[in-house]
C-alpha cells in the first residue's frame, strides 16, 4: 500500500511538467481557410467526411502547398503538421491511397498543377490545388497558437501551484528524516552512576528565533489558534504562523498567476476587434485548468491515509489545514472560470447565452461549481460543531456528485489533460477507501482465534465518572506495541453502524512492562530520582490489568452525537460493563520526537491525557530507547473523580520508578559494578474545581489511590510561571507536549514561542 502512494504522488509531479496536446496552428490554419473553397468532392454537405479530405487530389495539393509555403525552413513543423492531417481527418481511411503517398510526392505533383484563386469561391468548384492567400494563413495560425498558449499556461500554472506545496512537502520529510534517521545522536548508552550524563547540545540560535517568531506563534499576537473567532458571526479558526505563511504563499501564487502572459491582439481570427472577449476567454480557461490541478491535493489532504503524514511527521490537523485552503482555492478558481464564462457569453446577447449554457458540458460545470460552494458553506465551523452527523453525510454525498458533475464536464468535453487529474484524485480516493478497508478486515476479523470471528471489546465507564473505557486486546501487528501518539477510529453497530470517530489511544499495557514491574530483574535498570514520595500498594488490582497479554485502552467522554449514543449503550451493559462488537480501524498518526530531548515537558488538560500518559509510559519502561532524562508530567483536571481516567497507568510508572530505585539499591549494597541511566520524574496535578484541602484527601474513598500524589486543589496552575521554570533551569535540549482545551493550547503555544523551544500540539480540532 506504502508503494502503491508512493507511485500516487510520483505521478502527480510528473503531472505538473506535462504538455498538453494541441493541433498544431499551422494546420489549424490550413483546413480553416480551406473550408472557404470548394474542392473537388468536398461540398459544404460532405466536407468534414474521411471521404471528402482523404480522396481529394486538389484538396491534399493545397495543404501540402499551404504547409510548404507557410513552414519552409521548419522541416519538423512541416511533418508534424502533415501527419496531423493524416490522423485527424483519414484515420478510419487507413488505405487511402492519395494519403498513402508522401507529402513530398503529394507537393510535387500540386507544384505542377496549381491554378489561381477561384472569382466567386463559395461557388466555383475546383478541380486542381491551389495557394490559400498567406495573410490569412498567418493571422489564423498566430490565433489557434495563442489560444493553444493560453490552455498550456493553465495547465503550467496549475503544476506550478502543486509543485509550490510539495515543496513544502519536501521540507517537512527532509526534517523527518533528521528526527528519525539522525536520532541516534540523541541516543545514549547507559553510563556509570558517578558520572553525569553529558547533556544534549541546545538549538542553535538562529533556530530558536525561528521558533519563537515562525515556526510556534500562532498567527496573532492574541495567541488565538485552537480557539476560534469570529467574523460577522461566522466562525473561523487561524492557522500557525509557519501554516498562514505557507497558506499566504500558496493562494498568493494562484492569484497572481490568473494575469502574466495574455497575447491579445485586435486581428484574432477567433475574437476580431474584440480584446474584451479574448481576455474573458482565456481567463476562464486558464482558471479552469487551475481549478481542476487542485482536485488531487484537496483528495489527498483529506484522506486517513495519507502517506504524507507518515513522510513529513506532520499531524493530521496541519493536513486537514490544507485539505481546508486547497478547496478554497480550486473554488476561488471554479468561480472565476464561471464568472469569466458568463461575462464572455453576455457580450454576445442574451440569445448566445441561452444557447452556450443550454451545452450538457455546461450544465454539468455550473453544476459542479454550486456543488462545491455549497460544501465549503456546508463546512462552516458553525454548522459543522453544531451539528457534526449533519456535515459528515451531507460532506459525502455532496462531493460524491461534484466528482460526478467534474467528470462529465471534461468528459464531455473529451478533455483528456483534465481528466488526467480526476483520475488522480479518484485513484487516491479509491486508495483510501480500500486501505481503510484492509485494515478494518485485517484488524477485526479473527480467523485463528479459535473463539469468536470478529472483534469484541471491553466496554465500561469508570467508577464514578461519566468516561466510557474500551481496553482493546492487541493482538495483531501494528496494535501490539507501544507508539505513542497514535489513535484509531472506532465503529459501533450497536449505536452507529456507518459512522467511525477517532479516539486517542490513552495508555498501553503490556507484558514486558508488568514483567519488570513485578521481578525487577530485567536488564539494567536506571535510577529513578523523584521530587516526592513514592511508595505506593502494588495491589492485585494494578497487576491485573496486564492480565490480557497486550492491550490499550480508549477513554471516550460523551459530547452528544454518537458519544453520546455510544454512552447509552455501554450504560445498559451494567455496572460492571461487559462485551462490544467493535471495529478498530486504525492506528492512525505518528509518535511525536519529544523523547529525544533533555526534558520532555507533558501537559495534559482534561481528557488530554490520554495523548500524553504513552508518552509517560514510554520514557519510564523504555529508557535505554531514549534521550530524556528529565520528564515533566502536569495534568490539569476540573474535578477530583476524573483523576481515575489515568490514574492507573500513573501509579504502575511510579511503581517501575520505585522497583528501580529499590533495585538500584541493591546494587549499590553489593557493591555490583553496573553501569546504569538515570531519570528524573516531576509530577503535578491540579484539581480546579475542588476546593478540598491538601490534609483532607484521607476522608476520600480514593485515600490508597491518591498516596505519592502531589496534588494542588481549588486553583489553575500559573503555566507562564510554571513551565517558564522548567525550561529555564533545564540542563540541554526542552521540547514541550499538549494536549487538551483550545485556549490552554493557546497559552502554551505562546510560552514555548516565547521560550523559542520545540513544541508539540495534540488537537484533534478537526
Amino acid at each position: 500500500m506504502i508503494r502503491f502512494s508512493v507511485l500516487l504522488i510520483f505521478y502527480s509531479l510528473i503531472s505538473c511538467i506535462y504538455a498538453r496536446y494541441q493541433d498544431p496552428p499551422l494546420a489549424s490554419a490550413c483546413e480553416s481557410v480551406s473550408q472557404n473553397y470548394l474542392l473537388s468532392n468536398c461540398t459544404q454537405a460532405v466536407y468534414y467526411t474521411p471521404e471528402c479530405q482523404c480522396n481529394s487530389y486538389p484538396w491534399l495539393g493545397s495543404m501540402a502547398l499551404c504547409i510548404s509555403n507557410n513552414a519552409e525552413n521548419d522541416i519538423h513543423e512541416q511533418q508534424l503538421s502533415w501527419n496531423h492531417l493524416k490522423s485527424s481527418y483519414c484515420g478510419t481511411l487507413p488505405d487511402s491511397a492519395a494519403f498513402g503517398d508522401s507529402m513530398k510526392s503529394i507537393l510535387a505533383n500540386a507544384t505542377k498543377m496549381v491554378t489561381p484563386l477561384p472569382t466567386n469561391p463559395s461557388t466555383d468548384i475546383l478541380v486542381a490545388p491551389i495557394h490559400f492567400p498567406r495573410q490569412s494563413i498567418t493571422l489564423i495560425a498566430k490565433s489557434v497558437k495563442e489560444f493553444n498558449s493560453q490552455l498550456q499556461y493553465g495547465l503550467n500554472y496549475g503544476g506550478a501551484s502543486c509543485a509550490l506545496v510539495f515543496g513544502f512537502v519536501i521540507l517537512g520529510i527532509l526534517n523527518n528524516l533528521f528526527h528519525h534517521f539522525v536520532s541516534w545522536r540523541y541516543r545514549r548508552p547507559p553510563v556509570a552512576k558517578s558520572v553525569k550524563p553529558k547533556p544534549l547540545p541546545t538549538s542553535p540560535i538562529w533556530v530558536r528565533h525561528l521558533r519563537r517568531y515562525l515556526v510556534n506563534p500562532s498567527l496573532y499576537f492574541d495567541g488565538v489558534h485552537l480557539q476560534s473567532a469570529s467574523w460577522f458571526g461566522i466562525m473561523v479558526s487561524y492557522p500557525t504562523r509557519l501554516e498562514s505563511f505557507m497558506i499566504f504563499l500558496f493562494v498568493l501564487l494562484n492569484i497572481i498567476l490568473l494575469f502574466p502572459n495574455y497575447g491579445l491582439f485586435m486581428d484574432n481570427t477567433f475574437w476580431p476587434n474584440d480584446i474584451t472577449a479574448q481576455l474573458l476567454r482565456y481567463i476562464g480557461d486558464r482558471s479552469g485548468e487551475m481549478s481542476f490541478a487542485q482536485l488531487p491535493m484537496v483528495y489527498l489532504f483529506g484522506g486517513r491515509n495519507n502517506i504524507l503524514i507518515w513522510l513529513t511527521g506532520w499531524s493530521y490537523d496541519r493536513f486537514i489545514v490544507a485539505h481546508k485552503w486547497s478547496s478554497r482555492v480550486m473554488m476561488l478558481h471554479a468561480v472565476v472560470h464561471t464568472i469569466a464564462y458568463t461575462w464572455y457569453c453576455g457580450r454576445y446577447g442574451y440569445q448566445m447565452f441561452i444557447i452556450f449554457f443550454s451545452d450538457p458540458y455546461l450544465i454539468w460545470g455550473v453544476s459542479a461549481t454550486l456543488f462545491g460552494l455549497l460544501i465549503l458553506l456546508l463546512a462552516l465551523p458553525n454548522l459543522r460543531r453544531s451539528c457534526y452527523d449533519f456535515f459528515l453525510y451531507t460532506h459525502i454525498a455532496l462531493v460524491l456528485i461534484f466528482t460526478l458533475a467534474c467528470w462529465y464536464h471534461v468528459y464531455l468535453l473529451e478533455d483528456v489533460e483534465n481528466m488526467m487529474w480526476l483520475f488522480l484524485s479518484i485513484a487516491v480516493w479509491a486508495y483510501d477507501r480500500v486501505a481503510r478497508l484492509i485494515r478494518v478486515v485485517y484488524y477485526n476479523i479473527m480467523l485463528a482465534s479459535g473463539q469468536q470471528w470478529l472483534r469484541k471489546v471491553k466496554a465500561d465507564i469508570i467508577p464514578g465518572t461519566d468516561c466510557i473505557r474500551f481496553r482493546v486486546d492487541g493482538n495483531k501487528h501494528g496494535l501490539s506495541h507501544r507508539v505513542p501518539g497514535v489513535f484509531v477510529y472506532i465503529y459501533v453497530p450497536k449505536a452507529y453502524f456507518w459512522q467511525s470517530h477517532p479516539f486517542t489511544i490513552a495508555s498501553w499495557n503490556q507484558p514486558s512492562d508488568r514483567n519488570s514491574l513485578v521481578s525487577g530483574n530485567a536488564g539494567n535498570y536506571g535510577t529513578m530520582s523523584i521530587s516526592y514520595p513514592t511508595v505506593l500498594d502494588n495491589n492485585k488490582s494494578s497487576r491485573s490489568r496486564f492480565s490480557s497479554g497486550n492491550t490499550f485502552d480508549l477513554l471516550i467522554r460523551p459530547q452528544q452525537g454518537m458519544t453520546k449514543k455510544l454512552y447509552d449503550v455501554v450504560e445498559k451493559l451494567g455496572p460492571d460493563g461487559g462485551y462490544l462488537d467493535v471495529l478498530i480501524e486504525g492506528p492512525y498518526g505518528h509518535s511525536h520526537p519529544l523523547l529525544q530531548y533533555d526534558t520532555a515537558i507533558l501537559v495534559g488538560g482534561g481528557v488530554g491525557c490520554t495523548a500524553i500518559v504513552p508518552y509517560l509510559q514510554e520514557a519510564v519502561y523504555n529508557l535505554e530507547k531514549t534521550a530524556a532524562r528529565h520528564v515533566v508530567f502536569i495534568w490539569v483536571v476540573q474535578y477530583d473523580d476524573q483523576l481515575l481516567w489515568a490514574q492507573n497507568d500513573i501509579q504502575d510508572c511510579l511503581a517501575y520508578v520505585n522497583t528501580k530505585v529499590n533495585r538500584q539499591a541493591i546494587i549499590d549494597q553489593e557493591n555490583i559494578n553496573e553501569n546504569i541511566s538515570s531519570l528524573t520524574l516531576d509530577l503535578s496535578i491540579f484539581v480546579t474545581r475542588s476546593t478540598r484541602a491538601h490534609g483532607d484527601r484521607g476522608k476520600t474513598t480514593n485515600q490508597k489511590k491518591l498516596e505519592g500524589w502531589d496534588v494542588s486543589y481549588g486553583s489553575r496552575p500559573n503555566l507562564d510561571k510554571l513551565l517558564g521554570q522548567y525550561v529555564e533551569t533545564s540542563s540541554g535540549s526542552t521540547a514541550i507536549l499538549h494536549c487538551g482545551p483550545d485556549r490552554m493550547s493557546d497559552q502554551i503555544r505562546q510560552i514555548s514561542a516565547c521560550h523559542g523551544v520545540p513544541y508539540f500540539e495534540e488537537a484533534f480540532n478537526w
